[in-house]
């Protein structure tokens, strides 16, 4: 996703689903780029405004889903219903004045 400096953004989660029809939780968190005040990081669509860049800048968001079960499981990683955690890279472009 690329944004102007300035922008209102909004990460989309609504591709995700849960096979037995579980209502899901959303928890986004901000792990590379300048920081931005996340609001709604509870929400299936999150918002912030991207920074005032003076050049490029790339924002990475990892979106983990979970459906509140639990799964039994021989692997440790399997014991949840959290999703893996998956990435939204947004660049910010500087704001040309003209």
């Amino acid at each position: 996703m690329v944004v102007l400096s300035g922008q209102k953004v909004q990460p989309d989660g609504s591709s995700s689903s849960d096979l037995d029809g579980n209502r899901l939780e959303y928890a986004w968190r901000q792990v590379l780029g300048p920081l931005v005040v996340l609001s709604g990081a509870d929400n299936v669509r999150p918002s912030f405004v991207a920074p005032e860049v003076d050049q490029e800048v790339v924002l990475v968001f990892e979106l983990v889903v979970s459906d509140g079960s639990r799964k039994v499981s021989v692997h440790p990683a399997c014991e949840s219903g959290e999703s893996e955690p998956r990435r939204v890279t947004v660049a910010v472009k500087l704001k040309v004045s003209g």
